[in-house]
């Protein structure tokens, strides 16, 4: 047996009262080393999960923020964007900008950030465009607590997560939408006839708009 496995398993054997979680904690990090909690040398997990994760993680846990609430909604719209080789030519500097849109909250906004990409890579072409709408809609999504977005050339249906639903004016906005809007199960059905998948986003953009008014 592993030096290191026989000492753990001496410290669960000394320490088996109840609350001896803390000292078991302490022993063990005396055995294994804490690491640089915010550096390149990690000890745990972290190695898998990536230092930017695991300061994103550590800074909201440090606010008061549960991680669980750390969700992302599902877009089927049609709709895709992308940041092409040909307006930004460094892998690195693309995998920066794609991080930091990832890490967009639901108070911020993407005006800055489009701005700078201009401003470093000139005019900008749909696919970034469409991109930074994408987490602008993302954003919506998060605030209206909406999990799942399906639109098609017939309708936009909406899924809330559990419970979000009922924080909205819902009915006030159904019985004013002529019929567009119902329930079915627990999506909520936007009947529009929409062709364009690009018309179909701001369809969308719109009508989270009205759900957050």
């Amino acid at each position: 047996m592993p030096k290191a496995t026989e000492k753990r398993l001496r410290t669960l054997e000394a320490l088996d009262r109840l609350g001896a979680g803390f000292a078991i904690s302490a022993r063990d990090l005396d055995q294994r080393g804490a690491g640089a909690i915010l550096g390149e040398e990690q000890t745990g997990h972290v190695k898998l999960i990536g230092t930017e994760l695991y300061q994103h993680m550590l800074k909201r846990a440090l606010h008061g923020e549960p991680l669980d609430d750390d969700w992302t909604p599902d877009l089927n719209i049609g709709v895709t964007g992308m940041i092409p080789e040909t307006y930004v030519n460094e892998p690195e500097i693309r995998i920066d900008l794609y991080a930091r849109l990832a890490r967009f909250d639901q108070s911020e906004t993407t005006d800055d950030l489009e701005a700078e990409i201009e401003d470093r890579f000139g005019p900008m072409p749909e696919p970034v465009r469409h991109l930074l709408r994408l987490t602008e809609l993302k954003q919506a999504c998060r605030r209206a607590g909406i999990a799942r977005i399906d639109a098609g050339p017939q309708a936009i249906a909406l899924t809330f997560r559990p419970g979000a639903s009922e924080e909205l004016s819902l009915q006030q906005m159904i019985e004013t939408s002529d019929g567009a809007l119902r329930w079915s199960g627990e999506r909520l059905i936007f009947a529009v006839s929409e062709e364009e998948a690009e018309m179909r986003q701001k369809r969308i953009s719109e009508l989270l708009n009205r759900l957050q008014a």
